[in-house]
């Protein structure tokens, strides 16, 4: 009987011994399979980086970044958002995206927003609930979103004293019957053109630019005086002769200022105005431009100053 016991004992640790031992292989395979999927997974992902990233410049910062982002796209096939990524801030993720725009999409608008890398396949949809434009919920991403993006102007409408009009009565051109005005329209570079209405001693101009505004700074203002230089060399095509008064005596109207935003918006098209806040009107609305619909939020300007004045204002010199 004891030694019945003693048989049946050691039989039992044996079995004990191998079901440890096909355990222990068990769980060395699925840690090998782990590692070399693993392995490959970074492989695809470092190719990827490479293929994505060749010839533009990427920072070590920014390439790391890339490299989490893909990581969620590839592995676990979903879009990724700024709940990702807990050491950063809101704040820095969105300026991290803005800065790598070239290579980033959104995939759906709304708190939070999820977003891709281009030439990601097969990302899954999420179970989203979409909200509609005009919510709160949307509308405050939206503005958020618009934050970090540079403040610009476009539909400037300006003033200058000439004679030009003296000319104009010598050519087959017909002026209007109410105001003696002729109306002319010149091409300055592409999305960018000027409507003149050429009166007896003076001229008022548009540089309709919406599609491609003007950054609010030194940029814009370099931008801005070499259009008018190029409009100033059409109008004397007329006759040398012509005066134009000097650039900085030029008048500023009115124009639009604003921030558009800088990924494609794929939801509905809206347009939304406030005056609540401020004596000025606030228009939100989705703008189509050439390469796809995008968010721009602006207010219109009428400074009534000269440019020179505009342009200090600009670069905050005081007066």
């Amino acid at each position: 009987m004891l030694a019945l016991l003693v048989t049946a004992n050691t039989t039992n640790q044996e079995f004990m011994q191998k079901i440890k031992s096909q355990d222990l292989k068990l769980k060395q395979f699925v840690f090998v399979r782990g590692v070399l999927k693993l392995e490959r997974v970074n492989s695809e992902i470092n190719a990827f980086l490479t293929k994505t990233c060749n010839g533009q410049r990427v920072l070590p910062s920014e390439r790391k970044f890339l490299q989490q982002c893909l990581s969620k796209n590839l592995i676990l096939k979903l879009p990724f958002c700024y709940c990702d990524f807990p050491d950063m801030t809101p704040n820095h993720f969105r300026q991290m995206v803005h800065r790598l725009k070239k290579f980033i999409k959104v995939t759906h608008q709304g708190r939070p927003t999820y977003y891709k890398i281009i030439g990601v396949p097969c990302v899954k949809n999420l179970p989203y609930v979409t909200e509609e434009p005009t919510g709160p919920s949307m509308m405050y991403d939206v503005l958020e979103s618009l934050e970090i993006e540079q403040l610009k102007i476009h539909d400037v409408k300006l003033s200058a004293n000439s004679n030009l009009h003296d000319y104009l009565k010598l050519s087959n051109l017909t002026p209007n019957k109410n105001n003696k005005g002729y109306k002319l329209k010149y091409d300055l570079a592409p999305d960018t053109f000027a409507k003149i209405m050429v009166y007896p001693k003076s001229l008022q101009l548009d540089i309709a630019c919406s599609n491609k505004p003007l950054v609010y700074d030194i940029s814009g203002i370099l931008r801005l005086t070499y259009l008018l230089g190029v409009l100033c060399g059409m109008l004397r095509n007329h006759s040398p002769h012509v005066l134009i008064s000097p650039l900085d005596e030029w008048g500023v109207l009115h124009y639009h200022i604003g921030k558009d935003g800088s990924s494609e918006f794929s939801g509905d098209s809206f347009h939304m105005t406030f005056n609540e806040f401020s004596s000025d009107m606030v228009r939100l609305y989705v703008k189509k431009f050439p390469d796809g619909k995008r968010v721009r939020l602006e207010k219109i300007e009428t400074p009534k100053i000269s440019l020179g004045e505009q342009i200090e204002k600009i670069l905050n010199i005081p007066s």
